[in-house]
């Protein structure tokens, strides 16, 4: 009889260990390319920054600079705007817009006491970049989430154009 409690609990051992495993394999495939476009650091901050401010990008004298700033760090939606940015489904990696260089009109500040990392996009949320990155990426997926989160703490270049 002992031996069945001894295998009982080896068998719950065994099936946590297994459930453990397929859970980190499935989260590996789900963000690895994000990962990769990113980097580890960005991860890092987007995931768990305290500060957050959306940012409304322009330019003075051929630089880029930022025209409104709002912190946004208690926003409603910031757990799953995180999630967004950090998943793979989030982005479409085959799509390529062929329109020139991007012009980055908005952008989301991740920071800590010590760094911080500027994801940009452009005006229709369409495209995504670090800050200083030439990497691009299509966020087409999330444009519109990207777009209402950015609506009710900024007034976007198609409500404030004539």
């Amino acid at each position: 009889m002992a031996n069945n409690g001894k295998l009982v609990i080896g068998a719950i051992f065994f099936v946590a260990l297994a459930a453990a495993v397929s859970s980190m394999v499935v989260r590996y495939q789900a963000t690895r390319r994000i990962l990769q476009f990113w980097g580890t650091e960005t991860v890092a901050l987007v995931s768990a920054a305290p500060t957050v401010e959306a940012l409304r990008l322009g330019s003075a004298g051929g630089q880029q600079s930022v025209g409104e700033r709002v912190d946004i760090s208690h926003a409603r939606g910031l757990v799953h705007l995180r999630q967004a940015l950090l998943g793979d489904r989030s982005f479409a990696w085959d799509e390529r817009e062929e329109h020139g260089e991007p012009v980055w009109s908005y952008g989301l500040r991740f920071g800590d006491d010590s760094k911080s990392v500027t994801l940009v996009f452009t005006a229709d949320f369409r495209q995504a970049s670090r800050s200083y990155s030439p990497s691009i990426v299509s966020s087409a997926p999330i444009a519109k989430g990207l777009a209402k989160l950015f609506s009710e703490h900024i007034a976007l270049e198609s409500e404030t154009s004539p």
